[in-house]
């Protein structure tokens, strides 16, 4: 992009607009992390003061849902990065249309269960189901 080229400000709004979203899915996949950890830890404890097989179910529910959850975040902020990058590429002087629609790079994002093995995901989740396993095994 030359320097003397004029400052498209509609595009510039757009890539602004985009970027927001995926500031707000990075942000929700933080907090779901947060309280993945928080309820797995709580629940830990009750199932060593307890010894409740239920409660040690519930947990298992709890890191799979917000696996899942974390997952679903992960993959529509890659759709909405993909969607950053096919706008940047553009000559700065095209017209903006202000779309939103990611449904064009759902296949080179992958589907939810590609990303549910995400280095990000499986570093976090995988432990505490792990960790949880091995915390039923040794109160047994």
């Amino acid at each position: 992009m030359s320097h003397d080229a004029p400052i498209n400000t509609g595009r510039l709004k757009h890539l602004e607009m985009i970027q927001q979203v995926i500031n707000r899915l990075a942000g929700n996949a933080f907090i779901i992390k947060g309280w993945s950890i928080t309820l797995t830890s709580a629940l830990l404890l009750f199932i060593a003061k307890e010894d409740k097989d239920q409660i040690a179910w519930a947990a298992v529910l709890v890191i799979l849902a917000f696996w899942l959850l974390d997952a679903l975040y992960l993959q529509k902020e890659r759709q909405f990065r993909a969607l950053y990058n096919h706008y940047i590429q553009q000559p700065q002087n095209s017209a903006t249309d202000f779309k939103m629609d990611i449904s064009q790079f759902k296949d080179q994002v992958g589907s939810v269960w590609k990303v549910l093995f995400a280095p990000s995901l499986i570093s976090l989740h995988l432990p505490l189901l792990i960790g949880l396993v091995l915390v039923l095994v040794l109160i047994r």
